[in-house]
């Protein structure tokens, strides 16, 4: 048998090391899974300063009001082989809630789900890196972020900020009067019990829906890279109210919220 040339003979070695790479993480893999375990634990915290701040890597996030004047946490774990840090704190800063998930990827899977309640008026700063994310019924300022899950907002009445790699963003019964809802691909609906002073909804690809109350006149700006775009609310270049809508290739709508729609305004389509 004649010698292998060196170029096959390293295409052999550097395969047979990839190989056995792969063989050796879907080992670990399967460690990891049967190594899976999971529990939940009950905190309560107290904060002179209203302030919740919450960072996990994957895990789903809830946020609503508290019936007292502490933070009570629910916190629901599930790792492989390697356990979660934790930490939960009030600080001069507020309240800090974070996972972090050690080890290696494929050593088994890792998340931390939070079901939070706050005194009404806190400040809500929510990241999560894949979960979903949301928040109801509180007065403070929120923004909830996440890297590609789904966002919901339900009742509030503080600024609003709702961003979301590539889910769905969903607002209802919105009474803040500054949201912003961006998301990198799925849809944004949001409606609105209130008044806004400003909102502003993007999407790369989804459909963008805006409703809110007819009786006040806005200024629209509703675009749309490929879909269509429609406006049935009062319009007025010279508004202090403002609606931006745009997605870059869904359909792009901004309606009331009750009562039948007025004209549509082709100037500001």
């Amino acid at each position: 048998m004649s010698p292998l040339a060196p170029g096959r003979r390293a295409a052999l070695v550097v395969g047979t090391v990839l190989s056995v790479g792969l063989i050796a993480i879907g080992v670990l893999n399967v460690v990891g899974w049967m190594a899976q375990s999971r529990y939940q634990q009950e905190l309560t915290l107290r904060s002179e300063v209203k302030v919740l701040t919450v960072r996990t890597g994957g895990g789903d996030v809830s946020v609503s009001p508290s019936t007292d004047d502490l933070v009570h946490v629910t916190e629901s774990v599930r790792y492989g082989v390697t356990r979660p840090t934790l930490v939960h704190t009030a600080t001069a800063a507020g309240v800090l809630l974070q996972a972090g998930c050690g080890g290696w990827w494929f050593v088994g899977s890792c998340s931390v789900d939070y079901a939070v309640a706050v005194p009404g008026d806190f400040v809500v700063d929510v990241r999560s890196g894949g979960g979903s994310v949301s928040a109801a019924g509180l007065a403070g300022s929120v923004r909830l972020e996440s890297g590609g899950g789904d966002v919901r907002a339900s009742e509030l009445a503080g600024r609003v900020e709702l961003e979301t790699g590539g889910g769905s963003v969903r607002g209802n019964a919105l009474r803040g009067t500054a949201v912003t809802a961006r998301t990198g691909g799925g849809n944004v609906d949001l409606v609105f019990a209130g008044l806004p002073d400003q909102v502003v909804a993007e999407s790369g690809g989804g459909d963008v829906t805006v409703a809110v109350p007819g009786g006040a006149a806005y200024r629209v700006s509703a675009t749309s890279g490929g879909g269509r775009t429609s406006i049935g609310v009062r319009t007025d270049p010279g508004a202090a109210r403002s609606i931006e809508a745009r997605s870059g290739g869904g359909d792009v709508q901004v309606v009331p919220t009750g009562g039948a729609p007025v004209a549509e305004t082709g100037s500001n389509r």
